[in-house]
């Protein structure tokens, strides 16, 4: 079991001005004693969407990290990743107004409900120490080709099968369609761990959760940004209902076929699905 994943800190940059700072990216080795070494800096890019190289450094560093996890102490988290990420946000989007169609509002609900049963439905998710957005571009690549991660505001403690569903939504949602690249950040992850078979479907599943929160975090801001950064939310039952319907109800049937000749954790192709949003 590896003991460390790189991260990225925060460094003085020279300037005019000595006391304010910037971020560049630098090689951090975050260990379980907590006491990470000095950084090395390093170059780094930002990563290719197109690159399954990129996606399976992204799944390996994820996997490091709740390797890590496993032992980890912390202080006090601000978040929870469980299913709070599913009832608060669906709470704002019906209380904003930014969804005006009760039939909407009700189908949104409807599969909130069925999404909600159907985790807790799981016998044995795993829990952990989050990331929270690891969509993928929340990291640079180093020369070494490694995923160097940064951005953990929206992390906590919470099921990994979310933390998997982030980089999966990230392929499948607003009309995209990279789902190889879903296939090597899966491959990357199980070089360093295992996925079990309930986390590895119960992350289908999560993908609902993880667009519902988007969704609640633009209504929640509708007063602030104005109406045209939040007119989007109401087609987006369309995304949620299909995706429901052709993918989380086939992931069971085909995992289960694929756990019958192949070892546990290999992945298959998702359908891809496409958004309405524009």
């Amino acid at each position: 079991m590896c003991s460390a994943f790189p991260i990225a800190a925060p460094v003085v940059r020279p300037t005019s001005r000595p006391k304010r700072r910037s971020w560049r990216i630098s090689r951090n080795r975050a260990s379980r004693s907590q006491h990470p070494s000095r950084p090395a800096r390093e170059a780094c890019r930002k990563p290719d969407a197109a690159d399954a190289g990129d996606a399976r450094a992204n799944g390996k560093t994820l996997a490091l990290l709740h390797d890590v996890a496993e032992t980890f102490q912390p202080d006090g988290a601000l978040y929870r990743l469980d299913l709070d990420l599913l009832h608060r946000p669906l709470a704002r989007i019906c209380d904003s107004g930014v969804v005006e169609d009760a039939d909407v509002r009700s189908d949104l609900e409807d599969i909130a409900a069925r999404t909600a049963k159907a985790i807790e439905a799981f016998a044995n998710l795993s829990w952990t120490y989050c990331h929270g957005d690891c969509h993928g571009f929340n990291a640079r690549i180093s020369d070494a080709g490694e995923a160097v991660f940064f951005d953990f505001d929206d992390g906590g403690p919470g099921y990994l099968a979310y933390d998997l569903s982030v980089f999966l939504w990230s392929q499948t949602s607003f009309g995209q369609r990279s789902t190889d690249m879903w296939d090597a950040f899966v491959d990357g992850y199980q070089t360093v761990r295992p996925i079990t078979p309930d986390d590895f479907e119960a992350a289908h599943r999560f993908v609902i959760v993880r667009h519902i929160w988007l969704m609640g975090e633009y209504a929640s801001r509708a007063q602030e940004w104005g109406s045209e950064t939040v007119g989007w939310i109401a087609r987006e039952a369309n995304f949620l209902r299909r995706w429901e319907t052709e993918r989380c109800r086939q992931s069971g049937r085909a995992h289960e076929a694929k756990e019958a000749v192949a070892p546990a954790g290999v992945c298959f192709a998702v359908i891809a699905l496409t958004s309405s949003h524009r």
